[in-house]
């Protein structure tokens, strides 16, 4: 237990001064304390800049222009039909990406979202990563994690245009349709998609 005299004018204040001494600084009148001294435990507060996650959606976009193409295109315009199958299949893998990704928020919460088990940022040895093995393996992956009840089935006329429509999009992205065509008595050589082929296409209304 220590004894403090402080003054009530100025602040100063010094054990040694006796109760009601004046301040020896500015003569004004004086209080005495008792204090306890203890020991001081410190706390520190390390502050970490805040982590900012950042999502976009495209899928419902890339629908909406895909759309826009089937229903104003006019039949036998391949520029319209080009562009509603390249807007088609990006619907559909930005789709598979968001739909996933919404799928683990509400089940794991926001905090504990595993999306590398399902699209790792780096290719995985043995996995082609295109559009339609993705829907594929993710499918499966989270039919096994139990995140689904049931596998959808990705067979059948459906999945038999799906496969033409993503064939043609791989013609179109990678250049395929610049190709020549030859029709010549000894060979023909076509490329994965042609012109031809796209403007026979069906207009969706």
């Amino acid at each position: 237990m220590v004894m403090i005299t402080t003054c009530d004018k100025c602040d100063y204040s010094h054990p040694a001064m006796a109760p009601g001494d004046r301040c020896p600084v500015c003569g004004g009148v004086t209080r005495t304390d008792a204090v306890s001294s203890a020991g001081v435990a410190r706390s520190t507060a390390q502050a970490f800049p805040p982590t900012l996650r950042v999502r976009s959606r495209f899928a419902g976009s890339w629908y909406e222009d895909a759309l826009r193409e089937a229903r104003q295109g006019a039949l036998g315009d391949y520029h319209a039909r080009r562009r509603e199958i390249v807007f088609s299949v990006s619907s559909a893998e930005s789709y598979i990406y968001e739909w996933t990704f919404d799928l683990l928020e509400q089940t794991h919460g926001p905090s504990d979202i595993n999306i590398q088990e399902y699209f790792p940022d780096s290719p995985v040895h043995g996995w082609n990563r295109g559009v339609s093995e993705q829907w594929k393996t993710v499918i499966k992956q989270l039919h096994q994690n139990g995140l689904l009840l049931a596998k959808p089935d990705l067979g059948g006329v459906h999945g038999n245009n799906w496969i033409k429509v993503v064939g043609y999009r791989n013609g179109l992205i990678h250049a395929q349709i610049s190709r020549q065509e030859i029709y010549a008595p000894t060979q023909t050589v076509r490329p994965i998609v042609t012109t031809s082929d796209l403007a026979s296409l069906e207009r969706r209304s």
